[in-house]
């Protein structure tokens, strides 16, 4: 990871155009979350660069949206809020929104955000949101339930059985975190598969529950 963002970092200062800026940001924000301050000058250097390369404006402003989730998720909440009023019916948004209050503890207003993209956009990613969001607002049958009928739908997904063995993990269900979890290293393309420090953390976890238990 070191590698990459050392090599994200030289691209964009050699370059300096707004796509290498942008693209530096976003490796960061979503790969080194502790970074937040070199993320929000990478994104700065995109928006003042004079080598434009027609990155939407939308896109700039969703990455702020992600940089503020970390550094500011009010302000983030904000903007979401006024993208809805001016288009309430857009997945994404409500989404993104499910996230941010996520963060700030609202668990019943981001299920409800969740809930809201599933019913606009039933077949895009956003099912495993509503499901985590159910669980911590404390709703566990209707968060198994999404579950169950997101797995049914794409068993062939590493990450959402990821998803899956966290939360039983974290719910004490240790045998069915670890069944749940073999599921995981499966062959997929690279949009759905767990990277190794992910799946190392969660087994590490997995594995001391079970310890756990057999000392008892």
């Amino acid at each position: 990871m070191e590698e990459a963002q050392a090599a994200y970092e030289f691209m964009s200062q050699k370059c300096q155009c707004e796509n290498c800026w942008f693209q530096y940001a976003r490796f960061l924000i979503h790969h080194q979350s502790d970074q937040t301050d070199q993320a929000q000058q990478a994104l700065n250097a995109a928006r003042s660069s004079a080598k434009k390369k027609g990155i939407p404006k939308k896109s700039l402003d969703q990455l702020q949206v992600e940089i503020h989730k970390y550094t500011d998720p009010n302000q983030a909440q904000v903007q979401l809020e006024s993208w809805l009023e001016q288009d309430p019916n857009h997945g994404d948004t409500w989404w993104r929104l499910a996230d941010i209050l996520r963060v700030k503890g609202q668990y019943e207003e981001a299920a409800h955000a969740a809930q809201r993209a599933v019913d606009l956009d039933p077949d895009n990613v956003y099912r495993p949101r509503l499901a985590d969001c159910l669980a911590k607002a404390g709703h566990t049958e209707a968060a198994q339930a999404v579950y169950d009928a997101m797995l049914k739908q794409h068993p062939e997904r590493p990450r959402y059985w990821y998803y899956y063995a966290k939360y039983l993990q974290a719910s004490n269900k240790i045998d069915l975190a670890r069944a749940a979890f073999d599921h995981i290293g499966k062959e997929s393309s690279l949009k759905w598969r767990v990277s190794k420090k992910e799946q190392d953390e969660l087994l590490e976890k997995i594995v001391q529950a079970e310890q756990s238990v057999n000392r008892q």
